[in-house]
């Protein structure tokens, strides 16, 4: 009846990254589909992070209107970590509970929503391996048979996860409009660095993590700048990794030429400024 969908309740969606809230492309991911989810105002999104979360990202999530929640524990305290995220599910009456991540200890957060009440438990596998096999075997039995529904962002992270079971793949996908060429972008980045008009420059953007490569990614560039001393290298991004890197970095005495941005929210402006991007 019409009248009756003026009362219509809005479908609530809890978004949880296992890795916490960062510069990964999974939040960038939630991000971007809570935002085209929320344009039609008939869905609420939040995102729930087991992580701390920095003040760039809390800033960045509050200033889009974005619900965040951070509720500690998953590595430290599991089961207390349980019990927590059942409570706060089971408190906000969610549709559906949304955890991306790239193994079987999703398990953790699918038996939360389920012992929630939670009907639509959707796992989300955004890579092909993960640091804990062990575990990972281990809980796969119990992972598979209390998500409801599997998603992937390739082939290879579908079969990764959930084997011969079936899943769908949903590509990261991007606002190309956003990330069309721009001479005043590259003109003033490369400014702000101090890098010439001529300047060959290479760029990257992805946390430093193991899967990222920096280290290969600087071996090359070092290869490059002998052959091409007139040329940079851009790395957009934070991780733990990162300290290492810039030690690599320092013993190729490349401290001139190589640039460490850290975490920004406008990285389609950053691309105007390189000559070539490495994924």
């Amino acid at each position: 009846m019409e009248k009756g969908n003026k009362f219509k309740q809005k479908i609530k969606i809890l978004h949880i990254p296992t890795s916490g809230v960062n510069a990964g492309g999974i939040t960038k991911f939630i991000i971007d589909t809570m935002t085209e989810m929320q344009i039609d105002n008939e869905v609420s999104c939040y995102i729930l992070s087991p992580y701390k979360v920095s003040p760039f990202f809390k800033k960045l999530l509050k200033q889009s209107n974005k619900s965040l929640i951070v509720i500690e524990g998953r590595s430290k305290n599991p089961v207390g970590y349980f019990f927590k995220i059942l409570n706060y599910i089971k408190k906000n009456n969610f549709d559906i509970v949304h955890v991306h991540g790239s193994s079987s200890l999703m398990a953790v957060e699918i038996l939360a929503a389920k012992a929630a009440g939670v009907q639509v438990r959707i796992a989300h596998s955004h890579n092909t391996t993960c640091s804990h096999k062990f575990l990972n075997n281990m809980l796969k039995p119990v992972f598979l048979k209390n998500k409801t529904h599997a998603l992937a962002c390739s082939q290879e992270a579908g079969k990764w996860l959930f084997g011969s079971k079936n899943f769908e793949v949903i590509h990261n996908g991007i606002d190309l409009k956003k990330f069309e060429f721009s001479n005043l972008n590259r003109s003033a980045i490369r400014s702000k660095l101090g890098i010439e008009k001529d300047t060959f420059v290479i760029g990257h953007v992805g946390h430093f993590n193991y899967q990222k490569n920096h280290e290969f990614l600087v071996d090359v560039f070092k290869k490059i700048e002998q052959k091409r001393p007139n040329s940079a290298l851009i790395l957009i991004g934070t991780g733990k990794l990162e300290n290492k890197i810039r030690a690599q970095v320092e013993q190729l005495h490349l401290n001139e030429k190589v640039f460490f941005i850290g975490n920004i929210d406008d990285v389609y402006k950053w691309l105007s400024a390189m000559d070539v991007f490495f994924t």
